[in-house]
Order: C-alpha cells, then structure tokens, then sequence
C-alpha cells in the first residue's frame, strides 16, 4: 500500500520566561523549552504507527519561536488524523496546520532525515496538469543543483486543493545555509528547464528551519 505524507504544525501555548538561561546559550537553541516536547512528539506519533520522518525546529525563518512541524508517514490518512486529534487534551498543544499529501518523484518509500544543516520547506501552487512535467524537470535539474550546492532534495509531494490546482511540498536539504545561498547560482546548462519550472509556478514561498534530534 502507498504511504500518505501527513505535514502538520503543533503550537505550545505563548508563555514568558521559557527560553534557557545558561552561560552556554545561543540564538537557535535559546527558545527550545518554548516549543512542543520534540521526543514526546515522535513517540506520540509512532505509537499511532506513523513513521516519522523529521521533525523541525521553529525560529528561523516562517516558524515561530513556539512551534515546531512534524512530516510522518502513513498507511491510513484517518490515522493520522486521529493522531493529532487528543493533543490538546493531552497537553494543551495546538495544530496550527495540517494536511496530507502523497508522494511523486521523491521519496520512494518513507525514510527517515538524518543530516544536520538546513532545510528549506517550500510550497508551491500550480495547475495539476503541469505537475508530471514539473516534477520531470525537477528530476533532470537535480543532480547539477545538488552537486554544486552541497544540498539534497528529500522529496516532492502533492495535495489538491480547488478545482484544477494543487499544492506541492518540496523539501530540501542543505549542508548550511552559505549552501542554500551557493545553490541560488543556476547552471547554465539546465537554466531553461529552471525557467520552465519557475513560469509553471502560481505563487512561491518557503519555511527554513533545523532538524530535530529524535531522542
């Protein structure tokens, strides 16, 4: 059975005073204590028998300081459903966002994240009927962008949503983000497929954030 890709954006309540005092702090992990227990998170989400794939830190960029997002795995859209359903009974956290998409080009299968650097979230609109040949093209534009950006693109994933649009998640990994500043330099080669997938797009924004540690 095909896996359904589930993203989803879980909120702590604001609250003062939550960020560490210690002599060691710095800027990215300041704020940690401020967001959802990222351990409870993952234990939460597989013992509903999702696979989780990676779960993101807010504070850079797109997410707040409170948040963090989860992309799981599963065999069952309602489960994932029900999954996030008792949250806010169980601890008072919020889902802010969420929706279920299905694979195309990339991954194969569900597998976990596991590289430090940082990702980039992006979210695109487009009519359906351009997402095989934009996904081909992402296909054909990879490999040069990846090598000389030290980056790797985890996947692309589509949801519908009105009548004849659809919603993709691209999800890329870079090494830092002096790699994801590198990566905005085309090959020449391939700039006409880039031109190509950039007129195929309706609107274009992103999330940057840091992976989580699991354990």
């Amino acid at each position: 059975m095909e896996s359904v890709y589930h993203y989803a954006v879980i909120e702590k309540p604001e609250m003062a005073g939550a960020s560490e005092n210690r002599p060691d702090i710095d800027m990215e992990n300041a704020d940690y204590k401020r967001q959802p227990d990222v351990p409870a998170m993952h234990r939460h989400v597989e013992g509903w028998n999702g696979f989780v794939c990676g779960i993101f830190r807010g504070g850079m960029f797109g997410l707040r300081t409170n948040q963090i997002s989860i992309l799981s795995a599963w065999q069952r859209p309602e489960d994932a459903a029900n999954c996030y359903r008792p949250l806010s009974e169980l601890n008072g956290y919020v889902v802010a966002d969420h929706d279920c998409f299905t694979a195309t080009v990339r991954p194969p299968e569900p597998s976990r994240l596991d590289r430090e650097g940082f990702y980039v979230i992006r979210w695109i609109r487009m009519n359906d009927s351009d997402v095989d040949e934009y996904t081909q093209l992402c296909l054909e534009t990879w490999p040069a962008f990846e090598a000389a950006g030290n980056a790797r693109c985890y996947g692309v994933f589509e949801r519908p949503e009105e009548k004849g649009i659809s919603r993709l998640l691209m999800l890329t990994w870079y090494a830092s983000m002096d790699a994801w500043e590198t990566s905005r330099n085309l090959d020449p080669a391939d700039s006409a497929k880039w031109s190509r997938r950039s007129e195929m797009e309706l609107s274009h924004w992103a999330d940057g954030a840091r992976l989580a540690s699991l354990s």
